[in-house]
């Protein structure tokens, strides 16, 4: 299985982990990160861009966790991943729209220098993509339900994430100004 875009590999390590009987690979383009990746007998880290990746034999499945959201846009890495790896399953999470919107959201923070994105992606219009342009069809999209309380940070200039508990119990996720609807989707691969 292939991690895409794995940071320094924490969530990698704990799939690793269990199960301890599948091979792990997990890619991210920030050298700094996969140097402090940890190590495991069924796991290794490499250096990769997700715009331009190598190909890899015998992938069964490959993960992007929250990775596709922070991209200027989600249709390039995720059809070089189609092409490059060929995986029998694609699973991500990422903020989705259920409907026909996509929000491009560029954030700027003034005090901490540094421009990203928060892109809210339409979920047809991914779903339309990833079976016309890539060949895999949705098995599964799932709004991700936070059930703890997160406290909103004391420096309203920094994005920080925290929750908004609501009439009915549940949980808003935040980040900053902005609403996150974080999604967990899956698709298989066409026959």
């Amino acid at each position: 299985m292939v991690d895409a875009g794995c940071g320094a590999g924490g969530p990698t390590a704990y799939l690793a982990t269990a199960h301890p009987h599948c091979n792990f690979l997990g890619i991210d383009e920030s050298e700094a990160l996969i140097a402090a990746a940890p190590a495991a007998e069924n796991l290794r880290f490499a250096v990769a861009d997700l715009h331009e990746l190598d190909a890899v034999a015998g992938v069964d499945g490959v993960t992007l966790i929250q990775v596709l959201s922070w991209l200027e846009d989600y249709q390039a890495p995720l059809a070089q991943v189609c092409a490059s790896l060929q995986p029998d399953w694609i699973a991500f999470s990422t903020l989705i729209y259920e409907g026909n919107i996509d929000c491009q959201i560029v954030v700027s923070e003034i005090f901490r220098p540094r421009r990203s994105f928060y892109n809210i992606y339409a979920l047809p219009r991914i779903n339309a993509f990833m079976q016309e342009d890539c060949g895999y069809r949705l098995v599964a999209a799932e709004p991700f339900v936070i059930d703890i309380d997160l406290e909103k940070p004391a420096d309203p200039d920094l994005m920080g994430t925290y929750t908004v508990k609501l009439q009915s119990g549940s949980r808003l996720q935040c980040s900053g100004p902005l609403q996150l609807p974080w999604h967990f989707v899956m698709y298989e691969k066409i026959p």
